[in-house]
C-alpha cells in the first residue's frame, strides 16, 4: 500500500499527459485478451468473408435467394471486419487517451445497424426456407430477396439512430485532481440518466423477439422436412391411383345396378301390359317377351363384360403401382440401395446451414446483452474488467465462424476455393516450368 502511494505521489509531480498514458499502459494490460480476440476475428473475417463475397457473389452467381442471402451476410460481416472490429481494438488500446465524439457516435451506430441487419436477415432465410417446405415449394424471387434486403437494412439504420444520443465521450476522473481521461463509451450527457439502459433494453427485446422467431420458424422447418424426408413418392402415386380406380370401380358398379333396375322395372311393366291385353295379341305379346329376354341377356352380356375389363384394369393400375413404387424406392446398383427422388430433392443440407448459422449468431449475441445490462445496473468493479470485455466482444464470433461453415456444409464452396489457390498455383509453376526448359 504505502508503495503504490509512493508511486502516485510520483505520478503527481508528473505532466498530465505522462500519467494518462501510465494509466492508459495499465489498462491495455487488462485488454489484452480481448484485443488479441479482436484482430484475429478481424483478419479471419476479412479473408474468410471476402471469399464468400467472391464466391458467392461472382463464381456461383446470385442466382437464387439462398446465394443472395449468403453474399449480403458476408458483406455486413465484412463490413463489421473492417470498420467496427478495427474500431473496438483501437478504443481498447488506448482506453483512456481517445474518445472522439463524432467517428465514436459513428462508429457505434455503424456496429449495431450491421448487426441488426444480420439478424433480420436470418429471419428472412428462416422464412425463405418454411416457404420452400411447403406448396408451392418456390422461393422468393431475386428481386424480391434483394428488395427484402433493402428493406431491413433502412429498419436497421432507423432502429439503430438512437446509438448516436447515447455514446459519446465518456470522461473518465483519475485520483489526481485535474487529471482526466476521455474513452468512447456511454456520453457524458447521458450521465446518470436511464437512457442507456431502456435502449438496451429496447436492443434485448428486438433480439429476443429475433430469437424467438427464428426458433418457431425452424421447427416448423424441421417438422415439414422430417414429414417429407418419411413421406416416399411410390407411396403417395400409389395411393392417388388406387383412390382413383376405386372411384371408378364404385362408379361402374353403381352403373350396373341402374341397368339391372331399370331392366327389372321394364319388364315388370311388360308383363302387367300383357296381361291386360286381349287373347287377340297373344302374338305381339310373345314376340314383346322374346324382344325383352334378348334385351336382357345382351345386358347383362355387357356387364359381365364390364365387370371382367374393370377387373383387369384394376389389377394393371395395382401393378404399375407397385411397379412405380419399386421403381422409386428400391432401386439398386450393385447391391446398394439408392436414395429416393424425395429424399435427393430435400434441401436438408441448406437448413443445416442456416440452423447452424442462426446458432452462432444466437450465442455470440447473448452474453453481449447480458454482461451491457448488467454492466448498467451494477455497480462498476463487478465484473473482473479482462473477463468482462472479452465476454462482450464475443458479439463478433460470428464474423469469424460463418465463412466455416459455409465451407463445411457447401461443396462447391470448397471447390471454388481449391480452384483459386491451388489450380492458380499450378498454372504458375507450369508456367515456370516451360519458361525454363525455353
Amino acid at each position: 500500500m504505502d508503495v503504490n502511494l509512493t508511486n502516485n505521489r510520483t505520478l503527481a509531480i508528473l505532466p498530465a499527459d505522462y500519467i494518462l498514458w501510465h494509466l492508459n499502459e495499465k489498462l491495455f494490460e487488462k485488454n489484452k485478451p480481448a484485443i488479441i480476440f479482436l484482430l484475429i476475428s478481424m483478419v479471419v473475417g476479412t479473408v474468410g468473408n471476402g471469399l464468400v463475397v467472391y464466391v458467392y457473389g461472382w463464381c456461383l452467381r446470385p442466382n437464387s435467394s439462398k446465394n443472395i442471402f449468403i453474399t449480403w451476410l458476408a458483406v455486413f460481416d465484412l463490413i463489421s471486419c473492417c470498420v467496427t472490429i478495427p474500431f473496438e481494438a483501437f478504443d481498447l488500446r488506448f482506453p483512456m487517451l481517445y474518445g472522439e465524439r463524432t467517428l465514436c457516435k459513428m462508429s457505434r451506430t455503424l456496429a449495431f445497424a450491421v448487426n441488426i441487419t444480420s439478424g433480420l436477415i436470418l429471419v428472412l432465410i428462416a422464412f425463405d426456407r418454411l416457404q420452400i417446405t411447403r406448396p408451392p415449394y418456390k422461393s422468393y424471387t431475386k428481386k424480391k430477396t434483394r428488395l427484402l434486403i433493402l428493406l431491413v437494412t433502412v429498419i436497421s439504420f432507423v432502429v439503430s439512430i438512437p446509438a448516436l444520443f447515447v455514446f459519446g465521450t465518456k470522461t473518465i476522473p483519475t485520483i489526481f485532481p485535474g487529471v482526466n481521461g476521455k474513452d468512447c463509451s456511454y456520453d457524458d450527457s447521458v450521465k446518470n440518466t436511464q437512457f442507456p439502459i431502456i435502449y438496451y433494453v429496447f436492443l434485448a427485446v428486438i433480439f429476443l423477439s429475433t430469437f424467438i422467431i427464428l426458433g418457431v420458424l425452424y421447427i416448423k422447418i424441421a417438422i415439414a422436412i422430417y414429414e417429407w424426408k418419411h413421406t416416399i413418392i411410390g407411396d403417395a402415386l400409389a395411393m392417388s391411383i388406387q383412390n382413383g380406380h376405386k372411384m371408378s370401380r364404385s362408379t361402374s358398379v353403381d352403373s350396373s345396378k341402374f341397368h339391372a333396375v331399370n331392366s327389372k322395372k321394364t319388364s315388370i311393366s311388360s308383363v302387367s301390359l300383357g296381361e291386360s291385353f286381349d287373347s287377340e295379341n297373344k302374338q305381339t305379346r310373345s314376340h314383346n317377351s322374346s324382344d325383352h329376354m334378348e334385351y336382357e341377356t345382351r345386358t347383362n352380356s355387357q356387364d359381365q363384360t364390364h365387370n371382367s375389363s374393370t377387373q383387369q384394369h384394376d389389377v394393371n393400375l395395382a401393378n404399375s403401382a407397385k411397379s412405380t413404387k419399386s421403381s422409386i424406392t428400391d432401386c439398386t446398383d450393385n447391391g446398394k440401395r439408392k436414395q429416393s427422388l424425395k429424399e435427393k430433392a430435400s434441401p436438408i443440407k441448406s437448413n443445416v446451414l442456416f440452423i447452424t448459422i442462426t446458432a452462432v449468431f444466437v450465442l455470440s449475441y447473448l452474453p453481449f446483452l447480458l454482461f451491457e445490462l448488467l454492466k448498467g445496473v451494477l455497480k462498476e468493479g463487478t465484473f473482473n474488467e479482462t473477463a468482462f470485455e472479452v465476454v462482450t466482444k464475443s458479439v463478433y464470433l460470428n464474423n469469424l465462424v460463418n465463412p466455416v461453415i459455409y465451407g463445411i456444409y457447401n461443396e462447391k464452396y470448397r471447390q471454388e476455393i481449391y480452384n483459386l489457390f491451388c489450380n492458380r498455383h499450378k498454372f504458375r509453376s507450369n508456367r515456370y516450368n516451360t519458361s525454363f526448359s525455353n
